[in-house]
């Protein structure tokens, strides 16, 4: 058994999807996230810069003496993955790549999917190609939404906002044609939109990217006796490089229950 927190780092509130998941699942676990909303977005950075970010991040949370870390973030998980593991070869990373693309495979009926991410995320590659990996019969359609990831982090993404509606709209215009019955979002922003989503595209099943990798990273914590053994509810302690009450809003809006962020600022 490990009383040890779990650290989750996103480059925004995104993340908080995955946050969400592992509160249900693991309620007696401390969870220490940090959302870069200060050097947010990352989606149009290139892969030195994310590596970058991204070990800077992780860094801020060894520091916290975490003994498992979530790369809550597509574009982190695409790009920047090996450089993060040889960095720290004793830290359990987790990506938000294999168990959301595992997921989309046991659903989708038609092979018909697609995937929508940051214009990093899809320039890799990664999740198409994991899932031809899977099933070479699958039929994938990728897509950059590069508005998306800084439009929720200033807190447009709640149904009936114009400029969320609009944006949506407007982006997924291409998937209305193609007819997937399965779309990946590979952003842990994007869920957020997913009301709107689900009017602008209609009943296709979505999958996040970041619920199925918390869901994972449950199962392999489990697997190798590394819960808390406690039998009181885990502290969870937020932290941003952003404005905490910006930070705030969102999260409360999407967790369902009010945080108190505190700023950590990565010079």
């Amino acid at each position: 058994m490990d009383n040890r927190p779990i650290g989750i780092f996103d480059s925004g509130i995104g993340g908080l999807t995955a946050a969400k998941v592992l509160e249900e699942l693991l309620p007696r676990e401390d969870i220490i996230y940090f959302g870069d909303s200060g050097r947010n977005p990352y989606g149009g950075r290139s892969r030195a810069e994310l590596v970058k970010l991204s070990g800077e991040d992780a860094d801020f949370l060894a520091g916290m003496g975490v003994k498992a870390i979530l790369a809550a973030c597509g574009t982190t998980s695409t790009n920047a993955m090996p450089e993060l593991r040889r960095s720290r070869p004793d830290m359990p990373f987790f990506d938000v790549l294999d168990a959301p693309c595992l997921r989309v495979c046991d659903v989708t009926k038609s092979g018909r999917v697609a995937v929508i991410a940051t214009e990093a995320t899809i320039r890799t590659g990664a999740y198409e190609r994991r899932l031809k990996e899977l099933d070479g019969g699958l039929d994938v359609f990728s897509l950059a939404c590069p508005e998306f990831a800084g439009m929720v982090e200033r807190g447009h993404f709640r149904s009936g906002d114009p400029i969320a509606e609009d944006a949506v709209e407007r982006a997924l215009a291409p998937l209305r044609r193609y007819g997937a019955d399965t779309l990946l979002l590979g952003c842990t922003h994007f869920p957020l939109l997913s009301d709107i989503i689900a009017r602008v595209l209609g009943g296709i099943t979505q999958v996040s990217a970041g619920a199925e990798a918390a869901a994972k990273l449950s199962g392999e914590l489990a697997a190798a006796r590394l819960l808390s053994e406690r039998s009181e509810r885990g502290r969870h302690d937020y932290y941003t490089s952003g404005d905490p009450a910006v930070f705030a809003a969102g999260a409360e809006i999407f967790l369902g229950h009010a945080v108190e962020p505190k700023r950590h600022i990565i010079t």
